[in-house]
């Protein structure tokens, strides 16, 4: 029997899955079903009937299909018991056997009707945790922004003081009285180094954090794109 069908498990729950995200119409004339735990899929092509990966013969009946092996040494029967679910009666020289089947397009419409508002809910707290993060990177930026002042202001007096070390050190030789002022110059420099030093470090942390903000953004945005891409292919299947 599983011979015969051609077990495609993965390839049914494929199908399943496209059916779910772009409707019925891309996938008529397809009908996969799981019997125990058995699936194929029984395609219809020009009025044409037949099993994907089988060489059995396949026919419509009034309630389902008839499935005839190519040797005629068994023979199956398919046929809607109501509400998704379905019986397949197999004949075979040894005997009798009987399946319960699912129809898996309809067992996941129902699914994805069950799940749709949880999917909204998924969208709308990504949303929210979209704009905290959004809100956070400015205050991050704004941060940033006041270190690096605050790094250019002691960049400049670094700076200055560099130049008044030189002339201090240039006229020690013309007025002994600047000496104390050039000694007064290097403790302030002294205490400068360190001030500037740890600043430099917080604007490294700054910058980490911002690349940080910025993964979990894209990360944020990616994530409602495809939520949002999600339920809308439910939305235009359902107006189908």
């Amino acid at each position: 029997m599983k011979c015969l069908l051609g077990l495609a498990t993965s390839a049914t729950l494929i199908l399943n899955s496209t059916n779910a995200l772009f409707g019925n119409d891309l996938m008529s004339g397809i009908n996969p079903f799981l019997c125990n735990d058995a699936s194929f899929v029984i395609i219809e092509d020009n009025n044409t009937w037949s099993i994907a990966n089988s060489t059995a013969d396949v026919s419509a009946t009034e309630n389902g299909w008839r499935i005839d092996n190519k040797d005629k040494s068994s023979v199956g029967y398919l046929r809607e018991t109501g509400e998704g679910k379905w019986l397949l009666d197999w004949l075979t020289s040894d005997g009798h056997e009987q399946w319960d089947c699912i129809d898996l397009f309809s067992t996941t419409n129902k699914v994805v009707e069950i799940i749709k508002p949880k999917l909204g809910e998924n969208i709308e707290l990504l949303q929210t945790e979209l704009l905290l993060t959004k809100d956070k990177l400015s205050e991050t930026q704004a941060e940033l922004a006041a270190i690096t002042t605050l790094r250019d202001k002691l960049k400049a007096t670094f700076i200055e003081n560099q130049e008044a070390e030189a002339k201090v050190v240039s006229l020690t030789e013309e007025n002994d009285g600047l000496k104390t002022e050039l000694k007064v110059s290097e403790g302030e420099l002294k205490y400068l180094r360190p001030a500037l030093k740890r600043e430099r470090s917080e604007l490294r942390e700054a910058t980490e954090t911002i690349k940080t903000l910025k993964a979990e953004l894209r990360v944020s945005q990616g994530k409602v794109k495809y939520y949002s891409n999600a339920l809308e292919a439910e939305r235009q299947s359902n107006k189908e």
